[in-house]
């Protein structure tokens, strides 16, 4: 039926690309493939081809009369919100400065680091024992004031609500944290441990530092859309999927996108704060402030999916750098031996429900 659909109604070669993906994959990975690349929008009758353009003036994603939908070079004015409504919308979503509450947690230039977690449900009394200031947002209004709404864009909408209201007050060193103590990402060396390993006070006194902790002793972890064939490919096709959202919310900073992508995946990292800097306070808050904003449309955003592959990108590392088993970033050859005089962290002895704790060895080149 979808197979007759698509070459009924939207024709060219569009419809014969999606087609294609149908007859070359299962349909059940098909399916979720394609409604995840946009195909609700067509199939609730917005076109496929150069027609569609992510355009606020319009409408959000009204057929243009043909006009061929702009490429990576920026967007015209009208795929922009007004500016009272962006004006609006920054200051509703997008803080300059934190709040009591925030400040109250410690967190702040005196502090030597902070640990910025993504809270969910569970307990998170093990982000404490680092002997840090913690930062738990949760995703929903709390008697604290310590919180980021509405509970969409996962981790990335904390990350970046931290980075909007302590850009001017950042700590030496901010640690940025799922709310889980370990996952399928980090499961052999839950992050907090890593953390605990650290020599932070030193680092605090070095610039240019991006640590990642879901990096894995065997990098099968690793984003490799630079340099193996299937990831570019891969890469390309999120691209393509997302042409309009990031020449509305990326290109205006960073130019058009890198042709491939590699680095950690699973974004929890350690960052100083030169690298945060890296990137206008405007850049940050409003890329906040439009994954907030209900009235523009899912599908006119960077996706969660694009931000995972990016974050480290966004954060100063090259677009084609490749993962180290050490999970340190660009510099980290030359910072992981001034730092840590040749040792490397080693898997913790963590087993499920055990306190686990990691260990040094030797230095073993990465």
């Amino acid at each position: 039926m979808l197979r007759t659909l698509l070459r009924r109604d939207m024709g060219g070669a569009a419809s014969q690309a999606v087609v294609g993906q149908l007859d070359a994959e299962s349909t059940g990975d098909a399916m979720a493939s394609l409604l995840r690349d946009g195909l609700w929008s067509a199939v609730l009758g917005e076109p496929m081809d150069s027609r569609f353009v992510c355009d606020a003036a319009a409408g959000w994603g009204s057929p243009q009369g043909g006009r061929g939908a702009p490429a990576f070079s920026l967007p015209p004015v009208s795929m922009f919100r007004p500016a009272a409504e962006v004006a609006s919308q920054l200051a509703r979503a997008a803080p300059t400065a934190p709040s009591k509450a925030e400040l109250a947690t410690g967190c702040g230039p005196n502090a030597v680091a902070c640990v910025v977690v993504a809270a969910h449900r569970a307990s998170t009394a093990w982000a404490h024992t680092a002997g840090l200031p913690v930062l738990e947002y949760k995703r929903q209004v709390t008697s604290n004031g310590v919180y980021v709404v509405p509970n969409v864009w996962h981790e990335h909408a904390v990350y970046l609500h931290y980075i909007c209201a302590f850009y001017n007050q950042l700590p030496p060193l901010t640690a940025f944290l799922h709310g889980h103590r370990t996952s399928w990402h980090n499961r052999q060396r839950p992050a907090i441990a890593q953390l605990k390993h650290l020599p932070l006070e030193r680092l605090a006194k070095t610039k240019d530092i991006y640590v990642s902790f879901n990096n894995g002793i065997d990098l099968q972890y690793c984003i490799r859309a630079h340099s193996i064939p299937k990831e570019v490919e891969g890469w390309q096709a999120e691209l393509r999927a997302q042409a309009h959202s990031w020449e509305r919310m990326m290109a205006p900073t960073l130019g058009a996108p890198p042709s491939g992508c590699g680095g950690y995946c699973c974004t929890q990292f350690l960052v100083s704060r030169d690298r945060i800097r890296g990137r206008p306070h405007a850049f940050w808050r409003a890329l906040l402030a439009d994954l907030l904003d209900s009235d523009t449309p899912d599908v006119c955003k960077v996706s969660g999916h694009l931000l995972e592959f990016t974050w480290g990108y966004l954060l100063g590392e090259p677009s084609n750098f490749t993962c180290r088993k050490d999970g340190w970033g660009v510099g980290g050859k030359e910072l992981s031996e001034q730092v840590m005089h040749g040792r490397r962290l080693q898997p913790c002895s963590y087993l499920r429900g055990g306190a686990g704790e990691c260990i040094y060895s030797k230095h073993v080149n990465s």
